[in-house]
């Protein structure tokens, strides 16, 4: 990981060790510690030093004053394997203190992006809506075929759509993203599924690495967005055409299920799918009552 140490004393701070690389090293003398490759000593005239980290090393566009780190321009497009963190300031040391079976300054880290790690589905009915298979449990399988009635749903496809995906973060006065450049217009999570529902839902992780790093952010109408395609299958029991198909594409606001995406959290959605029975509204009109008349010669 990397860091950067600021020397306070009277009121005045000034840069005691510019941003470095901590590594995990053995050595005779102190077993395993994490150290820098040039050694740096406590300060001896009564000051104290603060310490802003961040991990991994390899992360560019870091820099720091004496009020913190940041990191600026940041992508996830092409970093979904880089789990991004940024360790509590640590202000006011003067010796090395232990922290989880080490001795050094307390470095305790925190993810610093947000995670979307499933998008469940369902199909509900009544009120409070529970979760309703409509293919009455079957799944098409030889004697378990579906009926006339039944609706068999797939989702096809389940996209992001205007996300950024590039942000300036910065624990220096207020902690806090910014984001910055332009949103990427469509993000698959996935694509051409042609697995079913199974017992009325469905649970999808997504196609690439199964989960989805972005950059926090609070959410605006019309913006970040979730497409989802989906087919339902409605069983006829007619030889020869067997269903009647339904193709539907709904477009959600991010910001219609919850206000934005936080620092060091991870989400999950539940999307339900209703839907209206038909009923009949039968009546009968009374009978003519005006008597009809005929007459025949035979």
């Amino acid at each position: 990981f990397g860091t950067v140490a600021y020397k306070v004393k009277g009121g005045s701070s000034e840069l005691y060790i510019p941003i470095s690389e901590v590594s995990n090293t053995t050595s005779a003398t102190s077993g395993a510690a994490w150290t820098t490759e040039t050694p740096y000593y406590w300060p001896k005239d009564g000051s104290t030093l603060t310490f802003y980290s961040y991990s991994p090393y390899s992360v560019s566009n870091v820099s720091s004053t004496k009020d913190g780190l940041t990191i600026s321009n940041y992508s996830v497009a092409d970093k979904q394997l880089v789990d991004l963190m940024v360790a509590d300031p640590v202000t006011g040391q003067t010796e090395n203190d232990t922290n989880d079976g080490f001795t050094g300054v307390p470095t305790i880290f925190e993810h610093k992006l947000a995670q979307v790690v499933a998008i469940n589905f369902q199909t509900v009915a009544g009120s409070p809506a529970t979760v309703k298979d409509y293919a009455g449990g079957r799944d098409g399988t030889a004697g378990n075929e579906y009926k006339a009635g039944d609706k068999v749903y797939t989702v096809t496809d389940v996209t992001f759509l205007t996300i950024p995906e590039e942000g300036t973060y910065t624990n220096a006065t207020t902690e806090g993203w910014e984001t910055t450049g332009t949103p990427t217009s469509t993000i698959e999570w996935i694509k051409d599924n042609t697995v079913p529902f199974t017992s009325g839902s469905y649970e999808t992780s997504r196609t690439t690495n199964g989960y989805l790093l972005v950059i926090p952010q609070t959410f605006t109408a019309a913006k970040q967005q979730l497409k989802i395609n989906y087919q339902v299958k409605t069983y006829t029991g007619v030889t020869g055409s067997l269903w009647a198909t339904e193709t539907i594409e709904e477009t959600v606001d991010l910001k219609d299920l919850h206000t934005s995406w936080d620092m060091n959290k991870k989400y999950t959605y539940t999307i339900s799918i209703g839907l209206d029975q038909i009923y009949w509204a039968p009546s009968v009109t009374v009978w003519d009552p005006t008597m009809g008349t005929g007459s025949a010669t035979i």
